[in-house]
């Protein structure tokens, strides 16, 4: 058995790691000043001495947090492993009782908008004041939308008309521009495209398996 080119090996690592250090030593900088030895952690200078003496008590919770630490490894994992059995099945239990729920629901849509025009457009205050703030500044705007609807709540009074009275926001929107800010319809952004991919999706999961329990019996 020839060991020599373990030796050669050997050998080259040794001075390998001899000339890095030579180098290293040699070229080094090497600047000695007042704050050159002082300790240094965390941009914050230190104060007193970095010998402090601690209780026997530090070390034993010390030793019980590494080994509990190391012992819980295992423990996570059996948990982790019942707590997603534990979730699946409430989630079919939820998915069970929200097909209940949605069976012969209704939906008026003409009652619906009643509801939402019962605030006069205070619902729509975040829309018209990001649209409000790009024409006369982000703080005159915020300014002038919660007067306005403070005015709406204690006034009785629809939040259109109170923000018709602000001259900053007649300044800033025309009247057709704060109708449309303010038409809930027209804030939903993709909300009817997601809805209705989800949905899609939703019924060809369904049909996929009710087609199975007549996939097994054939």
């Amino acid at each position: 058995m020839k060991l020599w080119p373990f030796g050669l090996y050997l050998i080259l690592v040794i001075a390998l790691t001899a000339a890095m250090l030579a180098v290293s030593y040699i070229l080094g900088q090497r600047h000695s000043e007042r704050a050159t030895g002082d300790p240094y952690e965390g941009g914050i200078v230190s104060e007193g001495s970095a010998h402090v003496r601690f209780a026997l008590k530090f070390y034993l919770v010390a030793m019980f947090f590494v080994i509990f630490d190391v012992e819980a490894d295992r423990t996570t994992s059996i948990m982790m492993s019942r707590a997603i059995v534990q979730a699946c099945e409430l989630t079919g239990d939820m998915l069970e009782r929200l097909a209940v729920l949605m069976d012969g629901l209704q939906v008026f849509p003409d009652r619906m908008r009643e509801n939402l025009d019962l605030s006069g457009g205070l619902i729509m205050a975040e829309a018209l004041m990001l649209e409000l703030g790009r024409q006369i500044g982000r703080q005159r705007a915020h300014d002038a939308v919660y007067e306005a609807a403070q005015g709406s709540v204690t006034q009785s009074r629809p939040f259109r008309e109170m923000l018709a009275l602000d001259p900053h926001v007649s300044a800033g929107l025309t009247p057709s521009q704060m109708e449309a800010l303010l038409d809930p319809a027209r804030y939903t952004g993709l909300c009817r495209e997601l809805a209705e991919r989800g949905a899609a999706l939703g019924r060809e999961i369904a049909a996929t398996i009710a087609r199975r329990p007549a996939a097994r019996a054939t």
